[in-house]
């Protein structure tokens, strides 16, 4: 009987797949039974070597080595007990089987993944590929009786992004780092870059906006009993003027002029559901619709809903089904329908393969966002994924609902020479508009109306009839700058290359800021390196990140366009269109180029930026903060041992992380108190606690101790709490 090797990239996705393959002997490291064995990487196994790996002498940074390209790039296991363990696993598992099966995500970065296990494990068998999009035992069967061949070319464009993005990292942060770091590392990614140029820009942008006033007309009209109110267009069809003289010599003009109908058109307007979610789209949709999601969090519940089997594959660029997934799509239509809750009348829901839903000519690699069959019990989920997963349940089933329909009409009132339009719009026909009563309409942003809509009242109006003019206002206002990149906003900007796009086909296909799968830990990284802060939902530029973007040399690197034609080119690798060889010979020249340029040339000094929250309660120096800590400059010279770490283990106990506010508060007033903190005893025990610290006078160090204004807190310990800090000399 033939033995085949299944590799799945987690340790969750592997059991599914077993129990699918009814491989239920659960054993160290994989799970076996029925002719297969199924094992299981963590995420990638291995990593690229470090430099110290090819050349001892390069531990420390200089100039003279770089720009640095090995010969031939090596890998090794990454550092930890377990993934040597599992590694030693898959190489005995490999050497019994007769075929192995990559089953890692469908994607490039899974492709990766399973390579670089493949390479090592070096031996000849032959290769095949699970290509699924949900982890349900129906897609399971249905994959594995479709077997792929092993993908050369999704392999070939993993391994060059993966080392051409190594090359960028290592030889630019190091030389930029040297040239202009003031001591501070200076991250170069050919990702993190333009991301940050686009907020860079847009900040420029609005700090350059010279707000300017407008004026407009609007008049209250009357016939009989109605009313309505119209807005002065000029034949340029523009309502608002920059002259306020013009709009009162209109406004006098008219004065107590009768004026006549010239136009009344009333029609139906449809409106469709949005289209099902593409992992950006649902990204931004949820980062600005719920609290405490960022664009990373949302990836990671997705993640976790899809391992769970109740969502489909997260990481698509695709809006659209395939055509081969219309009786699965009318299952898990039928099974959605009956969560409790989502809709009053089922017979609203109504099955259709309408290229609008399913067009697998739009379907890049894997398929929108979709529910699988397998509905989960709601009140189990987490309130994280309660959230994503209905959402994505309430895109799908408003595909299969009648469109929104809309009374709208214009009305065009002539008082002497001057045109008054009026517009108005009332949803006659919810619709798929039902599944969205509670969120007040919420998404029914992307199909706003842009034009002018006013009030109406005059449902027996006429064309030809003379309406009297009640009164005229002149309305004032000032133009606005451009909105703040958000987190949804800054992922459209990356999926788009930065462009503004009216519809999808106005994109070029390929030509993206990183990938669906990457954008959101581009964002985080972008947060992490202080080159950009959250407000609110609004991404803000850093001082240092500012600087970075205005020293940085290399401005083609900056260029959305650039990076934006390397995500094209690495397409092009995996459909076999280009030759990876080609393209790794054209970066890594580029690459030396322009590091030997920056070695060679004079580069703005980027000072850090020391922010200091107070006196050294000990010694009476400043209190400043790194990226570790809040510490006492007399740290450095280890005369002072005054810091108070920002992952301290106290705070971790109770559930707490040592803010920039708690630390200022116990520099300074030497206690804080902090709200919220969980009971060692019970989770879901939470109080509110007086923190102070205070110097022991025999070792020096500074402790905790907790106090409580009034009665001991459910689950607290009875006797105050005392953890020494720990200095850094310790």
């Amino acid at each position: 009987m033939e033995q085949i090797l299944i590799i799945a990239e987690k340790p969750s996705v592997a059991k599914s797949i077993a129990t699918a393959l009814k491989a239920n002997k659960k054993q160290d490291g994989y799970f076996e039974g029925n002719g297969y064995y199924v094992s299981y990487a963590f995420g990638h196994l291995y990593t690229l070597a470090d430099t110290k790996d090819y050349n001892p002498d390069m531990q420390k940074w200089d100039l003279k080595d770089y720009p640095f390209v090995p010969g031939s790039f090596k890998y090794k296991a990454t550092n930890d007990p377990g993934i040597k363990k599992q590694i030693k696993t898959l190489k005995q598992l490999a050497s019994k089987s007769d075929l192995l099966i990559n089953a890692c995500d469908g994607d490039r970065e899974g492709e990766l993944i399973f390579a670089e296990i493949k390479n090592d494990l070096n031996i000849n068998k032959p290769i095949k590929r699970l290509w699924i999009t949900s982890h349900t035992p129906k897609d399971i069967e249905k994959g594995m009786n479709n077997l792929k061949g092993h993908m050369q070319n999704l392999e070939n464009a993993g391994y060059c992004r993966q080392q051409i993005d190594w090359l960028i990292g290592i030889n630019l942060t190091v030389v930029y780092t040297l040239k202009s770091g003031d001591g501070q590392v200076l991250k170069v990614g050919r990702v993190l870059l333009p991301t940050l140029k686009l907020i860079y820009d847009r900040e420029v942008e609005i700090a350059q906006f010279k707000s300017k006033p407008f004026y407009m007309l609007k008049s209250s009209f009357k016939s009989g009993d109605e009313s309505y109110i119209g807005t002065y267009y000029n034949k340029e069809g523009d309502n608002k003027f920059s002259s306020k003289e013009d709009i009162l010599s209109i406004q006098e003009a008219i004065k107590n002029k009768p004026g006549t109908v010239i136009k009344k058109e009333g029609k139906k307007s449809k409106q469709n559901a949005p289209k099902l979610f593409s992992l950006t789209d649902l990204q931004g949709h949820i980062t600005s619709k719920f609290k405490g999601f960022s664009s990373d969090k949302v990836l990671k519940v997705m993640q976790s809903l899809y391992e769970k089997k109740y969502l489909t594959y997260p990481r698509t660029a695709s809006r659209y089904l395939d055509d081969s997934q219309i009786k699965d799509a009318e299952e898990s239509l039928n099974a959605v329908i009956n969560i409790p809750g989502l809709i009053k009348d089922q017979a609203a829901i109504e099955f259709h393969t309408e290229k609008r839903v399913f067009d697998s000519s739009k379907v890049d690699s894997h398929p929108a966002i979709i529910p699988t069959y397998i509905v989960p019990d709601i009140d189990k989920l987490s309130e994280d994924e309660k959230i994503v997963y209905m959402e994505v349940v309430k895109r799908f089933v408003a595909q299969f609902m009648q469109s929104a329909v809309y009374d709208t009409v214009e009305i065009i009132t002539k008082v002497e020479e001057y045109e008054f339009i009026t517009r108005g719009k009332v949803l006659i026909q919810e619709g798929w508009k039902e599944l969205y009563r509670s969120k007040d309409d919420s998404e029914d942003e992307e199909n706003k109306d842009q034009d002018q809509e006013d009030k109406i009242s005059a449902k027996n109006l006429n064309e030809g009839d003379a309406v009297e003019l009640d009164s005229s206002e002149l309305k004032e206002g000032k133009t606005t700058p451009p909105a703040h990149y958000t987190e949804k906003t800054l992922l459209s900007a990356m999926e788009n290359c930065g462009k503004q796009v009216e519809n999808e086909e106005d994109v070029l296909t390929g030509f993206t800021i990183g990938t669906p799968a990457t954008r959101a830990d581009t964002i985080k990284k972008l947060i992490d390196t202080d080159y950009i802060i959250q407000k609110g939902k609004n991404l803000l530029i850093t001082d240092k990140g500012a600087k970075v973007i205005h020293f940085f040399p290399v401005k083609r690197l900056l260029k959305v366009d650039f990076t934006g034609k390397i995500e094209k080119t690495l397409k092009d690798i995996e459909n076999g269109e280009y030759d990876s060889n080609t393209f790794m010979e054209k970066m890594t020249s580029f690459i030396v180029k322009n590091v030997e340029e920056m070695k060679n040339s004079e580069i703005g000094v980027i000072k850090k930026q020391q922010n200091i929250i107070g006196k050294c309660p000990d010694c009476g120096k400043n209190v400043i903060e790194t990226s570790k800590a809040y510490s006492c400059e007399g740290t450095r010279d280890d005369k002072c041992k005054f810091t108070l770490w920002k992952d301290d283990k106290f705070f971790k106990h109770f559930g707490k992380k040592m803010t920039e506010t708690i630390a200022k508060n116990l520099v300074n007033k030497k206690q804080a108190k902090v709200k919220g903190l969980k009971s060692t005893k019970k989770e879901d025990v939470k109080f509110d606690a007086i923190i102070s610290i205070k110097k022991d006078p025999e070792s020096g160090y500074w402790k905790y101790e907790m106090s409580f204004d009034n009665k001991k807190p459910k689950g607290s310990n009875k006797k105050k709490t005392k953890i020494k800090f720990k200095s850094k000399s310790s």
